[in-house]
């Protein structure tokens, strides 16, 4: 994502809080629908590619549940968004 994309989305949602308020929203809705799949669908293996900082860190196949479940590289950034709360 580009940080005019990021810059967009902020926009969007118009104030800090309301970012928060989306963010708490959309995530409780993927997990939502995350419960609703079988442990088949979380293997499968699907193209992927991660930067961080400008650094490739993902590029190839991994398994969807470890996108969608946040327990790959999106879950390292957990600690960064409390940071920003505080």
């Amino acid at each position: 994502m580009s940080a005019a994309y990021l810059d967009a989305i902020y926009a969007a949602a118009g104030s800090w809080a309301e970012l928060v308020r989306e963010l708490d929203r959309s995530s409780r809705e993927v997990l939502a629908l995350a419960a609703q799949l079988g442990d088949e669908h979380l293997a499968a293996a699907v193209p992927a590619t991660l930067v961080d900082g400008g650094k490739v860190v993902v590029d190839g196949s991994v398994p969807f549940g470890s996108i969608l479940l946040g327990s790959g590289h999106a879950g390292g950034h957990a600690e960064q968004l409390r940071s920003l709360a505080r």
